[in-house]
């Protein structure tokens, strides 16, 4: 693609190619937007009044909810050292502690309030919010697999969205990391589960393979990661069809 300006009149001019170019990239993406709300209405929607009614909450204080200031200082630590992996964390103990932590969703924080000029605090606070309404989509697509009708699996989604466990550990300033952790968990047992059920034992590792190792945070969402897989694996190949999509 020429990207060459003509000059007609002492003006520049761009050259039809560009024209065309400029013209077509909005409406192919005002077509890929309309065809995702058509056939993704209820993740959109779940994702859009989860994040509403969990933002009237966070909006509601002006600090992070419970803990997280360690995950704060990592973030910082990072950031402070242009993006270098630290050594040591400093003030927890005397002469601080190793920087021993899968460091992925950390430095998701620090790039953020880097490029948005935002502190890290304030991501603290919306951060959880942002990946909790996102992993709402691979749930529903998880159970829109495992369940026969999809009302059920609306309901199912519906009541996970709700369960107090889930957002005590994933919703809170904590969860800027566990909340990161769980979208690629629950991604990996949407393509575990797509590439057993098609028979594909190669494309399962593959498949996996990715969200699982950027999903590797905390150890109960691993955990709950492993667990899954291993279920799948003892029981086969969920069934001979391909998964309902």
């Amino acid at each position: 693609m020429t990207t060459e300006r003509r000059n007609y009149g002492g003006r520049a001019a761009l050259s039809p190619t560009v024209r065309r170019t400029v013209v077509a990239v909005p409406w192919r993406v005002f077509l890929i937007s309309r065809t995702l709300v058509a056939t993704h209405r209820f993740q959109l929607g779940a994702s859009v009044i989860f994040a509403a009614v969990a933002l009237a909450r966070v909006l509601a204080t002006e600090l992070p909810l419970s803990t997280g200031g360690l995950y704060a200082l990592m973030a910082h630590s990072i950031e402070q050292n242009n993006f270098a992996l630290p050594g040591r964390i400093p003030y927890y103990g005397p002469g601080g502690i190793p920087f021993a932590y899968p460091p992925l969703a950390l430095y998701v924080l620090a790039a953020a309030s880097r490029l948005s000029g935002l502190s890290i605090l304030t991501w603290l606070r919306f951060m959880p919010v942002i990946f909790c309404a996102l992993s709402l989509w691979p749930t529903y697509r998880l159970y829109s697999d495992l369940l026969p009708r999809t009302w059920m699996a609306r309901c199912a989604t519906v009541l996970f969205a709700s369960a107090p466990a889930w957002l005590a550990l994933n919703l809170w300033a904590d969860g800027s990391v566990r909340s990161f952790a769980f979208f690629w968990a629950m991604l990996a047992l949407v393509h575990a589960w797509r590439a057993l059920a098609t028979g594909s034992r190669g494309r399962f590792i593959l498949r996996v393979g990715k969200p699982a190792v950027a999903g590797r945070r905390d150890r109960r969402a691993v955990l709950a990661n492993r667990f899954g897989v291993a279920t799948d694996l003892r029981s086969g190949a969920p069934g001979s069809g391909s998964p309902r999509t």
